[in-house]
């Protein structure tokens, strides 16, 4: 993992948002956390699952109606070596499955 200090990787972005974007070789999660703004940037090759709150099952706690309306879905992404998840909104929730195909890539491509 790296922060803002260093080259921001050079590839195409695949998909971009107000709250994190994609490349074929990174992922870089914008405003990563209080109180320090700055983005961290993630290997794809250090991701080691790509969960939504859905996928672990932990809305179940909350029974709020503001859940009951669309919004945005929420990423989390556990990196290797790491022992804190890594969580993000996503505005579009094709944005997963773009991010789960370039991680899928990434592995093949390192494994090869």
């Amino acid at each position: 993992m790296s922060t803002s200090a260093e080259p921001q990787p050079s590839n195409d972005i695949l998909y971009s948002d107000p709250h994190f974007h994609i490349t074929a070789t990174h992922l870089t999660i914008k405003y990563y956390y209080f109180p320090v703004p700055m983005p961290i940037v993630i290997p794809l090759t250090e991701i080691v699952s790509i969960d939504t709150f859905e996928d672990l099952n932990l809305g179940w706690f909350s029974l709020k109606t503001r859940y009951f309306l669309p919004a945005n879905q929420l990423c989390i992404v556990e990196v290797k070596d790491d022992c804190i998840r890594k969580g993000f909104s996503v505005d579009d929730h094709m944005a997963i499955e773009i991010l789960r195909k370039a991680w899928r890539e990434a592995l093949a491509a390192k494994n090869s």
